[in-house]
This record gives C-alpha cells, sequence and structure tokens, in this order.
C-alpha cells in the first residue's frame, strides 16, 4: 500500500470534506476525521515531509474563527460577525491502494469558507476564492 499525504490550508470556517457521491462502482470514503490544524500562515507546510505532529488534532466540520473573540475592530467586521479572521492551515494523511490508482479518484469539499488553496503532496491542485460553495479535485493520475 502506497501513502499520500492530503494537505490543505484554508480560511475560517472550515467544512465537511468528502469524497464524491457514490454512483455506480463507485466507493466512497469519509474524510472528516482524523486532520491537523494550526492557526496562521507556515511557510513550507504544504511539503509532502512537512512536520505537524505538533499541531492540533481535530474533525472538519471545524471554524476556527468561533474560537476567537468577538471585536467590533476585527478586519471583517459585522460580514464575519466581529469574529477574526486570516489563515489556517489543515492537513491530512491517507492511504492510497494500488487498485485506486487504476481508478479514478476525486474529492469533494462540500464547504469552506473562503479562499482555499489545496495541495496534495507538494503540488497545488487550485485555489477556490468564493465561500461555502462546493468545489472538488481529480486525484487520479
Amino acid at each position: 500500500m502506497r501513502s499520500r499525504a492530503f494537505r490543505a490550508r484554508f480560511a475560517p470556517g472550515s467544512s465537511c470534506v468528502r469524497p464524491l457521491k457514490q454512483v455506480e462502482h463507485r466507493v466512497e470514503s469519509n474524510f472528516d476525521f482524523d486532520w491537523r490544524f494550526t492557526l496562521g500562515d507556515v511557510a513550507g507546510a504544504q511539503a509532502p515531509r512537512f512536520n505537524d505532529t505538533a499541531w492540533r488534532k481535530l474533525d472538519v466540520p471545524h471554524d476556527w474563527s468561533i474560537e476567537g473573540k468577538y471585536a467590533e475592530d476585527n478586519p471583517n467586521f459585522a460580514v464575519t460577525a466581529w469574529l477574526p479572521t486570516g489563515i489556517g492551515w489543515y492537513r491530512k494523511r491517507f492511504a492510497v491502494t494500488p487498485e485506486m490508482l487504476r481508478k479514478d479518484v476525486a474529492t469533494l469539499f462540500d464547504g469552506v469558507f473562503m479562499d482555499s488553496t489545496t495541495w496534495i503532496n507538494g503540488v497545488e491542485l487550485g485555489t477556490e476564492p468564493y465561500g461555502y460553495m462546493s468545489f472538488q479535485y481529480d486525484l487520479s493520475q
């Protein structure tokens, strides 16, 4: 079995991450569990061998901004309910079997708050500038 690391940098309000819904002959896996998280922008965190062992373990959905303090002088004011904004990193590792490598593999993000950039094994998959919109990435080789 080969291991792949999945890393994603999300803005506050990150929500569930699930693979595509099943259609005939597809397998669905729940990716909501066993994520690592840290608040702030971390240089090099998209690298496959980046050490995230000190990061907090959590399950998604998770919204780090609601752990902050309400303040009328927070940058986005009422748009974010006076909660703090910034960058948070979420990382997940998952195993890929040889059988999976012979099939189409994708992941579906049900909703990430805003301005997410997603990497797999240090390669940028894409950026989604909108908030709470579903989007997916093809992980097939």
